[in-house]
């Protein structure tokens, strides 16, 4: 009968372990490196404005399509389409500390994926007005660039404005005073290869440049967004981004 306990209390407690062991590590399952800082995701930053959190996610996207042999000269995506989750983070502040799987997925929720695109700099040109037409509105279309490109803006100047039927550009705009790729000048004839979204490159958001632009010169990689900024994040960690005069205001 000693004997039967012992091996019952033997028992017990390899379970007892196990149970440990297993609760141990669930709460690390999800974890995919660390935060530095602290990012903030509302709309008041990543649409007006360079925001840290979008310097971190658009070089996340330069990252993963160079990863996979898929070099471009700079990346663009919108502030519209990067989120925090209004019930788990109501502040709209991602804390530095764990940076886990939950919250790439709540600040790339819509699945969109990565896309190249072939364009001039003259084209580049529309497509930046268009990011400002809006401005100071905080409207999706304001665009994030990665640390390649300097924006200087002049929000003072008139506006592009897009027909009624935002088919076509009325109005070519002249907010943007400059912009520089590896602090040069772009070229307005130059040809550049641009990273972007597919909901940009398929000409959401009024990008009538972006829909006219033939398909021919549109690589669709095919990426989720939320899968490359993950892969940069265990790849990186600890992520630390910071603000770097990307976008600039006169």
């Amino acid at each position: 009968m000693k004997g039967y306990y012992i091996v019952v209390l033997i028992f017990g407690a390899l379970l007892f372990t196990g149970s440990c062991r297993k609760r141990d590590r669930s709460p690390q399952a999800n974890v995919l490196g660390t935060l530095s800082v602290d990012l903030d995701a509302n709309r008041a930053v990543v649409r007006k404005k360079e925001a840290v959190m979008g310097n971190m996610i658009i070089d996340a996207f330069k990252d993963d399509l160079e990863n996979k042999g898929k070099p471009v000269d700079f990346v663009i995506s919108n502030g519209g389409g990067m989120r925090f989750s209004e019930t788990k983070r109501p502040n709209g502040i991602y804390g530095a500390g764990d940076f886990t799987a939950e919250m790439v997925d709540e600040m790339l929720p819509f699945g969109n994926t990565l896309a190249i695109v072939r364009m001039t700099g003259k084209q580049l040109k529309e497509v930046f007005e268009r990011s400002l037409a809006q401005y100071p509105l905080t409207q999706g279309a304001f665009l994030q660039v990665s640390k390649e490109l300097q924006i200087v803006i002049d929000t003072t100047q008139p506006p592009q404005v897009l027909d009624i039927n935002n088919a076509s550009i009325v109005s070519p705009g002249n907010r943007i005073v400059s912009i520089k790729y590896n602090s040069i000048s772009i070229d307005s004839l130059k040809e550049y290869r641009v990273g972007t979204s597919n909901f940009i490159a398929e000409g959401n958001d009024g990008y009538v440049t972006f829909k006219t632009i033939p398909n021919e010169l549109k690589e669709y990689i095919g990426e989720d967004q939320a899968n490359a900024l993950k892969e940069y994040v265990i790849t990186k960690t600890p992520i630390s981004p910071k603000l770097e005069g990307r976008i600039v205001f006169q």
